[in-house]
């Protein structure tokens, strides 16, 4: 199992935060990304932290932009200095402001 150690002494418990992470990914098991995303067929926003030390925003705006069909509503945001774990607690307001503004869309309409 890999093992991220901690960084600097403000680290805290960020070696067993990743750990975690990576439990949560080993576990599933994705055997053609491309098929995934192309699967997606409702409304989706995906909220990635600045500093993630997971995701890469541009790489997942890429993949985004690859092979999710552009007839469903779909957006990235980079949320600032978030890291990976602290993109839960600081996605909560924007991702409040997409689901009113999902909410109060006509049928048909394009986020």
């Amino acid at each position: 199992m890999l093992s991220f150690p901690p960084v600097g002494s403000a680290a805290g418990n960020q070696g067993r935060v990743l750990d975690c992470t990576f439990n949560l990914l080993s576990a599933y098991n994705v055997k053609r990304y491309a098929d995934l995303f192309a699967s997606l067929n409702v409304p989706c926003h995906f909220f990635v932290g600045e500093k993630d030390e997971v995701l890469d925003t541009h790489v997942l705006h890429s993949v985004l932009s690859w092979y999710l069909s552009p007839n469903i509503r779909a957006g990235l945001t980079e949320l600032p200095r978030a890291t990976h774990m602290s993109a839960i607690s600081a996605s909560a307001k924007p991702i409040s402001s997409w689901l009113t503004t999902l909410v109060r869309q006509p049928e048909g309409a394009v986020a």
